[in-house]
Formats: C-alpha cells, sequence, structure tokens
C-alpha cells in the first residue's frame, strides 16, 4: 500500500517513471514491484558493497509523456515572454 500511494503521489506531480533498484536475491521485493508494473531494466554488477547484484527496475507513468511535452511547451513560452519583454 505505501508503494501504490508514492507512485499515486509522483503521478500528481507529473513524474515520468519510477526507478530502484532491488537485490537480485529479493525474490520478495522483485515480485512486489514486478506485480506494481515495474519492469528490469538492467543488472547492476556488485552494486551492493556486500558485493551482490541488483536488478534496477523501472515503471512507467500513465500520460509521463504528456506531461513531458506540457512542461517543455511551457517552459518554451515562459522562455518567449522574457524574451519579448
Amino acid at each position: 500500500m505505501l508503494v501504490r500511494m508514492t507512485i499515486e503521489g509522483m503521478i500528481a506531480v507529473c513524474t515520468e517513471e519510477v526507478a530502484l533498484e532491488a537485490e537480485v536475491t529479493n525474490d520478495g521485493a522483485i515480485k512486489l514491484y514486478e506485480k506494481l508494473g515495474f519492469i528490469r531494466a538492467k543488472r547492476l554488477r556488485r552494486y551492493y558493497l556486500n558485493g551482490n547484484d541488483a536488478y534496477r527496475l523501472k515503471l512507467l507513468l500513465p500520460g509521463g509523456e504528456e506531461r513531458r511535452e506540457d512542461r517543455e511547451a511551457a517552459h518554451e513560452l515562459q522562455h518567449m515572454s522574457l524574451v519579448v519583454t
């Protein structure tokens, strides 16, 4: 529930994606994140101080591409108004 609430909060502030790392041996965490829609993006060799590998897991949030385009358009408009004045 805590992870879901965090993801919902990130959607509310226009986050495009969530990335996190989980130790490859942590089956419980990996199953939880995959159930929530995360995908294994990369294996990170010797990521942890104990020498164990990690998976980088990513979750693309709905509407992220549109929000990024909206932010870029707003930034461009703001820049244009600064140039005109």
